[in-house]
């Protein structure tokens, strides 16, 4: 994911260059990543455990379980943003539809917090952020990049003006 376009437009080449650094890349490998002799048992074991994981939301979509998107933001290798996106698709490579997808992004993970009174739905009196897109996400989940603009509580959101934005 370093490399993805989407990504370095949130992630500075700082940042980007820290997660390559060998030394940081060790120490992850040591704690997070399987114990296995090489970087393709290492690949395939790291393959494996994505597909139980999907396998498992499958079977709890097919049971009736909520379904909740909510990103490990501040852990290593997830992004504020980009990592939403990343979980959109693999809920839909899971089994939802896209649109139950967005709905495990939006009003599922509202009422997860008791506060779909506040946001969750587009409706007078909530919260007023939305993301225009270029591209709708209900036909390729993927489109859900095609941002156009932002908006956060109620105002258009300047995004060229972000300090996080690479210049």
């Amino acid at each position: 994911d370093l490399d993805d376009p989407f990504l370095r437009e949130t992630v500075s080449a700082t940042e980007v260059a820290l997660l390559r650094d060998p030394e940081f890349i060790a120490r992850f490998r040591g704690r997070w990543q399987p114990p296995v002799a090489s970087a393709e048992d290492r690949e395939k074991a790291i393959g494996l455990h994505v597909e139980e994981l999907l396998t498992n939301v499958k079977m709890l979509h097919e049971r009736g379980v909520p379904i909740v998107l909510g990103t490990d933001v501040g852990t290593v290798f997830s992004f504020a943003g980009f990592s939403v996106h990343d979980e959109l698709e693999h809920l839909v490579e899971a089994g939802l539809t896209p649109g139950q997808a967005l709905e495990a992004a939006t009003i599922r993970a509202a009422e997860m917090l008791d506060a779909e009174e506040e946001f969750g739905t587009i409706e007078p009196g909530k919260r007023a952020d939305l993301l225009i897109l270029g591209a709708n996400p209900l036909e390729d989940i993927r489109n859900t990049r095609t941002l156009e603009t932002v908006i956060a509580e109620g105002r258009i959101v300047d995004r060229e003006a972000l300090p996080i934005r690479i210049p």
